[in-house]
């Protein structure tokens, strides 16, 4: 009598055979959620924006007046472009956490990637000597950059299922130390914009630099950029995409051209600081606990 009791109906087996093909289909067949393909379409575009942006300000031209650029040496607005990007490379292994993402061996997608990058060192060498080329091929390349690396996860956003309540991306309360850091972004990258208009900008740019490898030896501490990838929401996600939009912006500005003032610098680090500042502390912790 004990054994018949220990034999599971034929519902419940039924439903563990379920069960388990659909987490073998999971694992086996389905790639990364919906959610965390959208992350890296918008990864794809900050990467292309970034060595449009690295093309445009990184030339011998750029620091020429009589050639339509800024005053100062070229590469010396280089940290705005290289602080945000490294930021965020770091905060996307704490995406990738959330969403346990599984690294997979690359596929056939490799000859197109190494291609655009070999397209990218062909065009700053060229830079780097001063020799003249079409600037339409700054943007086409950045195009391309978008293509390859956000096709598969565009695919994967056509032809999957809408994401169950589980996998949804939903923007939840910081933690206090992740609500820290992410306000400590925003502080380092407007003192970065405000100042880069002054003749010490130069120190502003070193300690955004001590900033970056402090919390990058601080990883996977409950401070650090790991676990601040991982709570991010896409609120989150969006306040820093403004924030290196306006960065990135703003270095390209000031290798090519003299239109960045004080009141310009001043303006565009307040916004960084604001939209940081607030992604900080939204949502709000709920008070009814």
């Amino acid at each position: 009598m004990e054994s018949e009791s220990r034999v599971p109906s034929p519902e419940a087996a039924a439903e563990l055979l379920r069960s388990h093909g659909e987490m073998r289909e999971r694992v086996e067949h389905l790639g990364p959620s919906r959610s965390y393909a959208l992350l890296t379409v918008w990864g794809a575009l900050a990467l292309a924006v970034y060595m449009a942006a690295f093309l445009l300000s990184f030339s011998l031209t750029a620091g020429d007046p009589a050639a339509g650029g800024g005053e100062t040496g070229n590469g010396l607005y280089s940290n705005m472009l290289v602080f945000p990007f490294l930021l965020f490379g770091a905060l996307v292994r704490g995406a990738q956490e959330r969403f346990s993402i599984r690294s997979r061996a690359a596929g056939s997608g490799w000859v197109a990637k190494g291609l655009v990058l070999g397209a990218f060192v062909l065009l700053l060498v060229l830079n780097l000597f001063g020799v003249d080329y079409p600037w339409l091929l700054n943007p086409m390349l950045a195009v391309a950059v978008f293509i390859t690396l956000a096709y598969e996860p565009l695919q994967q956003l056509s032809r999957a299922p809408a994401s169950s309540v589980e996998e949804r991306w939903a923007n939840q309360p910081l933690s206090p130390a992740v609500r820290w850091m992410t306000a400590l972004i925003g502080v380092t990258s407007a003192v970065l914009l405000a100042t880069s208009s002054e003749s010490w900008y130069a120190y502003a740019s070193l300690v955004s630099m001590l900033f970056l490898v402090a919390v990058l030896l601080g990883w996977r501490a409950p401070w650090g950029l790991l676990r601040t990838g991982f709570e991010w929401g896409p609120l989150h996600w969006g306040a820093f995409g403004v924030t290196m939009s306006i960065l990135f912006l703003m270095g390209v500005l000031l290798s090519r051209t003299l239109w960045v003032t004080t009141p310009v610098s001043i303006a565009a680090g307040a916004v960084a600081l604001l939209v940081m500042l607030a992604a900080s502390v939204l949502p709000a912790r709920s008070k009814a606990r």
